[in-house]
Parts: C-alpha cells; sequence; structure tokens
C-alpha cells in the first residue's frame, strides 16, 4: 500500500472517529427530565400528550432507561387528598407509557403531594406558580 493510501484511510478512520464522538456527545446531551403539568384534578395541559411520546420514543431506543414518575400537587388543602392527587397524576402518566410500549417493570411512580414545593420566581404571579406546582416530573436514568 502508498503512502498516499495509508493517509486517505488515516483521515477516514479519523473522520469516522470523530462523527461517532459527535453522535454520541449529542445523545448524551438530550433532555432526561420531562415536566408535564396539569390544569387541574386529572387534566394534563396542551402539549402533555407530545412531552409523553417523547419519552416513550427514548425509552424505546435506550432499552437500559428506567423512568421515575414523581406526582406533585400544591400546598394548599388537605395534605392526604394533595397525596392522592399526586398518585394518581403519576399513575396516569405510567399507564400512557404503558400504552406506548413501555413495560411496567422500567417505570417507577411516587406520590409527593405538596412535599416538595417549587420556589416562587421573583416576578411569577400566584397564577403560574399554582401552574408549575400542578405537575408529575419524569425523570429518566440508566
Amino acid at each position: 500500500m502508498t503512502k498516499k493510501n495509508w493517509t486517505g484511510l488515516a483521515i477516514l478512520f479519523f473522520v469516522a472517529v470523530i462523527a461517532f464522538t459527535l453522535d454520541h456527545i449529542g445523545r448524551e446531551q438530550q433532555p432526561r427530565h420531562y415536566t408535564i403539568h396539569f390544569s387541574s384534578g386529572l387534566n394534563m395541559e396542551s402539549g402533555a400528550e407530545s412531552a409523553i411520546d417523547l419519552v416513550a420514543a427514548r425509552m424505546r431506543e435506550n432499552t437500559g432507561y428506567e423512568a421515575l414518575v414523581k406526582g406533585h400537587t400544591g400546598t394548599r388543602g388537605d395534605p392526604e387528598v394533595n397525596h392522592d392527587l399526586s398518585r394518581d397524576r403519576a399513575k396516569m402518566v405510567e399507564e400512557e407509557l404503558t400504552q406506548k410500549g413501555i413495560e411496567p417493570d422500567r417505570i417507577e411512580t411516587f406520590a409527593l403531594g405538596g412535599a416538595a414545593p417549587l420556589k416562587q420566581l421573583p416576578d411569577e404571579g400566584d397564577r403560574s406558580y399554582t401552574r408549575r406546582l400542578r405537575r408529575v416530573e419524569i425523570t429518566l436514568k440508566q
């Protein structure tokens, strides 16, 4: 083999390694944390279905991923009622994921009720703050 052929192969190999590395880095940079907001009770806000579809697709692509699904509510009202509501929200998201082909043993749900409130932002009104409290957080882990 000539020196020119070796140089061409080395360049080709170098480009392949860089492409593989960039692809791998890009995949690792994809979000693994998703939030589904609820308008009230068990009513998911618009965009929730798209987020659940994205989580299911990521889990199908990466069979080693498991989902932690944590239901939350606000802090007002009866803590027991809030706990039950957060559990029902988390279970609802779990059911959506299983309907999209994710095995139930890859999904772990938690009901936190109002036990993990978010900080209110300085310029945030009560209405948008309350909206952020009514949520289910999905975290993908390996």
